[in-house]
């Protein structure tokens, strides 16, 4: 008995293997993430900020990148779910805006973003 743990503890004893090095020219990590960027401040202090992007591809093979709403007022920060869009909000009341989602690098349907919640609700067809 005395053997086989003796053996049992060399086999796992051994020397710990590296991970290969990478392949030249082949991606690291993820894609690099633009830089937030303000892209409408209310006069009341709100700010709405594109945020985390995605890379997409229209039908005739166009690349673009879609961007998520992120609203900021104060040190408060609220992302607006399920939202990507290629074009800036536009201003609607003094508590909310609209925004175009993103389908394929085109702007699509209209939804109203609740400034105080960040819940986005869709206006209709397009």
């Amino acid at each position: 008995m005395r053997w086989g743990a003796l053996v049992l503890a060399a086999a796992c004893s051994g020397p710990t293997p590296r991970p290969a090095p990478p392949v030249e020219g082949a991606k690291i990590g993820p894609a690099t993430q633009p830089p937030d960027s303000l892209v409408l401040a209310l006069s009341n202090g709100y700010q709405l900020w594109f945020t985390a992007a995605r890379e997409a591809q229209d039908t005739t093979g166009t690349k673009c990148r879609e961007r998520s709403i992120e609203i900021r007022k104060g040190d408060q920060r609220r992302l607006v779910p399920l939202l990507y869009t290629v074009e800036a909000p536009v201003p609607l009341t003094e508590s909310a805006v609209t925004a175009r989602l993103a389908d394929h690098c085109r702007s699509g349907v209209r939804y109203r973003i609740d400034l105080n919640t960040g819940r986005p609700t869709r206006l209709g067809p397009q």
